[in-house]
């Protein structure tokens, strides 16, 4: 895995080892945990979360089981960020499971890759442990990591309930801090386009010439604006029949016929000469 890929977002890699309650006896659950991004596809990340488990007499665990990923703020309010549901196959106590590719329950707030985006304040979250009357905000900050909580039980028994596997925390692996930059560069050093809400947009490439004409407005070269601190006032000059979408009011010169032109949203209209003399035919009085 490279660089990039390795360190988007919160990509991890962190084990855990657990003893829990289940079904009144004690399990351990060894599990290790890594982040799968999705590059440049339009895809979902996914987080492989896989271990072993293991009855108390040391024999594995057979069969299918039922597990409930839930990822959570890391502040006081510990919040619900991301819920699913999984059923894997365990074989000699072995399990492995994908999560962003279970079953979305109806108390999961958003998407995976939302869980872990790096900037802004999520509020209105609901589902929350904190003294905050079941509500509560995160304001999210880069070195964040998020809680995860794991619920399992075994299928093989009528009405097992749900036993928990205590929080653990998904971190930053070292690469992960590399790679909050790109060259060097932070994110709010680079150029970029976000809704209100901070939320990226897509947007096409620019182009050579998109450059070269934003290069020439930054240097006040640019043909296509006036500037106030010239000597003149440059027109746009356009032969032929004009600009291909003219609209309202726009004016420009028209080296062919070395006239002036504009637009008045219907027709192109040029603008004539006068001699600077004139003659009246009639005055009335008023």
């Amino acid at each position: 895995m490279n660089k990039s890929a390795r360190a988007s977002a919160l990509s991890t890699v962190s084990s855990l080892t657990r003893v829990t309650r289940f079904l009144g006896a004690s399990l351990l659950t060894s599990a290790l945990l890594s982040f799968t991004p999705a590059l440049a596809l339009k895809t979902s990340p996914t987080i492989v979360y896989h271990g072993r488990i293991v009855t108390p007499s040391g024999s594995p665990l057979d069969g299918n089981v039922a597990f409930k990923i839930q990822i959570r703020t890391p502040n006081d309010a510990n919040c619900l960020l991301f819920e699913e549901e999984h059923v894997a196959k365990v074989e000699n106590g072995l399990f492995s499971i994908s999560i962003g590719r279970g079953t979305q329950t109806a108390d999961s707030p958003m998407d995976l890759e939302k869980v872990f985006k790096l900037k802004g304040k999520l509020e209105n979250l609901q589902n929350c442990e904190g003294n905050d009357e079941n509500v509560g905000s995160y304001e999210v900050k880069p070195a964040d990591g998020r809680r995860l909580r794991v619920f399992f039980r075994d299928l093989s028994m009528a009405n097992a309930p749900w036993e928990s596997v205590p929080d653990t925390t998904i971190n930053f692996v070292p690469l992960a801090i590399e790679a909050q930059t790109v060259g060097g560069f932070a994110a709010q050093n680079l150029l970029r386009v976000e809704e209100n809400d901070g939320t990226a947009t897509d947007v096409d490439p620019l182009s050579p010439d998109d450059v070269t004409k934003l290069r020439d407005l930054l240097d006040g070269k640019s043909p296509f604006y006036l500037t106030t601190s010239s000597p003149s006032l440059p027109l746009p000059s356009v032969g032929g029949s004009g600009p291909s979408n003219p609209q309202p009011g726009s004016i420009w010169y028209d080296p062919d016929s070395k006239s002036i032109k504009f637009h008045d949203g219907v027709n192109v209209v040029t603008l004539g000469t006068g001699n600077g003399s004139g003659t009246v035919t009639s005055i009335t009085a008023g």
